[in-house]
């Protein structure tokens, strides 16, 4: 069986009033009839949580400066 892959994607959609709203996406593929829920439960904690708080660390710091350019602008 091939190894279990995840994808982590995140969103901010800014907004120059006062709604703001946030998306997150994770996705695991590679999933076969022998794949376990302790595997899948692993990636999620392991290197799916690493890499949400690495996109999350980045889209706050582009969100900051969105908002900042936006205040400029106005």
């Amino acid at each position: 069986m091939d190894k279990l892959t995840l994808s982590v994607s995140l969103s901010h959609k800014v907004n120059l009033g006062n709604y703001e709203s946030g998306e997150v996406f994770i996705s695991v593929s590679g999933i076969g009839h022998d794949t376990t829920e302790a595997e899948i439960d692993e990636l999620i904690a392991g290197p799916g949580a690493l890499a949400y708080k690495k996109c999350a660390a980045a889209l706050r710091e582009k969100v900051a400066t969105a908002r900042k350019i936006s205040r400029e602008v106005a």
